[in-house]
């Protein structure tokens, strides 16, 4: 019994990662924002858990684009002088 339970399982599994690549395919544009600048990581999260609904769960990090800009900035103002 337990086997059987087990291969019902895997393949409801199995099929669940399929649908989270099509679901990544689909989504690819939008995930990552066109305004988005400077991204240093980019992290993708599949949660399967039983009885429940699968999730993707994104997360971006970026660099301090004002900082960058001011330090920029203030090398430039130096170089000058």
């Amino acid at each position: 019994m337990a086997t059987r339970i087990n291969s019902n399982y895997r393949d409801a599994l199995i099929q669940q990662i399929k649908d989270a690549g099509q679901e990544l395919i689909n989504r690819a544009e939008t995930l990552v924002h066109p305004d988005l600048e400077l991204i240093t990581d980019f992290y993708i999260y599949l949660n399967f858990r039983q009885d429940e609904f699968p999730e993707i769960s994104c997360t971006t990090s970026v660099v301090n684009k004002t900082y960058i800009d001011r330090f920029l900035g203030k090398e430039k103002n130096d170089a000058e002088n």
